[in-house]
């Protein structure tokens, strides 16, 4: 018996070893593409000033497509299992995550730091694009309005991109990115918005508001639409209950309807992009400084 056991063992110890006498290599999981994906664009350009060129940052949401209601092929499921660190908004941004079959480990839900701070949004049916309508309820996930909240969502995505990636140094470009949050901050600190009343096409702006002292109530419009008479409609109906003299919309409003906001209800339109989506010229950066900019001359 004990020849027999002797013998299974020694047959066991050669099959964990090589012919040089090393023991053989453990296998390992398939080596995971050095890169980090983003889900939405706000979160890919943090990622990508804090990578600073060092590692690619790829965002795969298709230019013309609505952020919030795309879905991704198996193709692309597959490059997102591929890659080293997965970076989304959280908040609800992206619904079809929670549900891909995605390493959990190697996902950083960038606002989970203060998901008990988050806000609720009136439900209301939206669209961003070709990609059709949506609606939108419960919490409000417009998290990087806030460039206070978005210094917080940089610097967990710079924490994860940091163990992801041993041996980077993330901490200049991190530093740099904070600064520049900064001094959007100090921007709209400086734009006189506290305490006034403005209007909205869409619910996008709950945490500048909340943020800067402000009240916002959404008059649900469609920027495209030349409809005068609805839109003069629901706007009177807004400012008889509360006056406002700013209307801001996620892009450009039809100039028809604009010029009949601000001919017979003397409401100017603002546009104050949430920047869902890359911008065709500039980066998030630029987006914000200038929806700053147009925040400050309509408040003179």
């Amino acid at each position: 018996m004990r020849l027999r056991l002797l013998a299974l063992a020694c047959c066991v110890w050669l099959v964990g070893c090589s012919e040089s006498g090393e023991r053989a290599a453990t296998p390992t999981e398939p080596e995971l593409e050095r890169a980090v994906y983003a889900t939405a664009y706000p979160v890919a350009y943090f990622a990508e000033r804090i990578s600073g060129g060092t590692v690619p940052v790829r965002l795969t949401v298709p230019e013309d497509a609505d952020p919030v209601s795309w879905q991704p092929s198996a193709a692309e499921i597959a490059a997102f299992q591929g890659a080293r660190l997965v970076v989304t908004n959280g908040a609800g941004f992206e619904g079809w995550v929670g549900s891909a079959p995605l390493a959990r480990s190697r996902i950083v839900e960038s606002t989970r730091a203060f998901e008990d701070e988050l806000l609720t949004i009136e439900t209301a049916t939206h669209s961003h694009g070709p990609g059709g309508e949506h609606t939108h309820e419960g919490i409000d996930p417009h998290t990087w309005m806030d460039p206070v909240q978005a210094q917080r969502q940089a610097r967990a995505i710079a924490s994860a991109m940091g163990e992801a990636f041993e041996g980077e140094d993330f901490d200049a470009n991190l530093a740099a990115l904070i600064e520049d949050l900064a001094s959007l901050d100090r921007g709209f600190r400086d734009a006189g918005l506290e305490g006034l009343s403005l209007l909205a096409n869409h619910g996008t702006y709950n945490y500048l508001a909340r943020r800067y002292g402000f009240e916002v109530r959404t008059v649900d419009l469609d920027p495209g639409s030349e409809d005068v008479v609805a839109a003069v409609e629901a706007v009177r109906g807004a400012i008889d209950e509360s006056p406002a003299l700013i209307m801001l919309w996620e892009a450009a409003p039809a100039e028809i309807v604009a010029s009949a906001l601000e001919r017979e209800l003397g409401v100017r339109s603002v546009v104050m992009s949430p920047g869902e989506r890359r911008p065709g010229s500039g980066d998030y950066l630029a987006l914000m400084r200038e929806n700053i900019l147009r925040l400050a001359e309509a408040g003179r």
